[in-house]
């Protein structure tokens, strides 16, 4: 969790999914800095490195 924040028990009317919530945007930002390092150190551009490690996921190629 990112910090200073905690957890609350208010009830709400939207669902917590695996993606929703604080944490995971720290680890995010965390492992996409990993891969531009990564990237920096095979001297690649950021977004040539992420495409080659889809070559076996044509749709998230896409997304890209």
């Amino acid at each position: 969790m990112c910090a200073g924040l905690g957890r609350s028990n208010d009830e709400v009317e939207i669902g917590f999914g695996a993606r929703r919530g604080v944490g995971v945007t720290c680890e995010t930002f965390a492992v996409e800095s990993f891969v531009d390092e990564r990237a920096a150190n095979a001297k690649q551009d950021p977004l040539a490195y992420r495409v080659a490690l889809l070559n076996k996921n044509p749709r998230a190629k896409i997304v890209l």
